[in-house]
């Protein structure tokens, strides 16, 4: 085995990791850069994709994507993750047809489900998408962002009671361990709630101490 290649292959991990949790751009730009050349794996092009929509480079995620997709047609997550990445660029048509397409291929599968439930509820069709994340979250009982998709689809649905329990859920399955709770700013948004939509932002400002350029 190649050790320089396996010392390159970590790249990846350490730009996502200086990004997301140490806050450190410079340090991200230089390990992503460095790693332009790897070819795709799963945690590459994750990985890759992900920072590339972070910083709203939308262009990029789309041709990182479905290059990808080129070497790879059939794997669920790459489309899902292609309609989450369209419908984060404000491409609403593409990204419902996307997202349809992912289901129709990949019905079972837990990451086309999230991201389809998403994309199906802010096009006008909630209540599917509130049924698609409640099969979810059923197959899937600690996958804490299905609670958030249902929450959201929910309230997209005019559900707000129905919503306002879902999160109720989250919450105490919070105080209990830990649960992923970021796409619950989205469903204080739709119920017209602001004093808990930046709760949320405010307590993960205050565990951070701030970027480093």
């Amino acid at each position: 085995a190649d050790p320089v290649g396996r010392a390159m292959s970590i790249l990846p991990a350490l730009g996502w990791f200086s990004f997301h949790y140490d806050h450190n751009l410079s340090s991200a730009l230089q390990a992503f850069a460095q790693s332009e050349h790897l070819p795709h794996d799963a945690w590459t092009t994750r990985a890759r994709s992900f920072f590339a929509l972070s910083r709203h480079r939308f262009a990029e995620a789309f041709s990182i994507l479905r290059n990808a997709m080129m070497l790879d047609p059939y794997s669920p997550w790459l489309h899902g993750r292609l309609a989450w990445a369209l419908h984060l660029a404000g491409e609403a048509q593409q990204s419902l047809a996307q997202a349809k397409h992912a289901l129709e291929q990949f019905p079972q599968e837990p990451v086309v489900n999230f991201y389809g439930s998403l994309v199906l509820a802010f096009n006008g069709e909630a209540k599917r998408a509130a049924e698609i994340a409640r099969n979810l979250e059923t197959r899937v009982p600690h996958l804490d962002i299905a609670l958030s998709a249902r929450a959201y689809a929910l309230a997209r649905a005019d559900q707000t009671d129905e919503a306002r329990q879902v999160l109720e859920q989250i919450e105490w399955r919070s105080r209990e361990l830990f649960a992923i709770t970021c796409f619950n700013a989205a469903v204080y948004l739709e119920l017209g709630e602001p004093d808990e939509l930046v709760a949320w932002p405010r307590e993960l400002e205050s565990a951070f101490t701030g970027w480093k350029a």
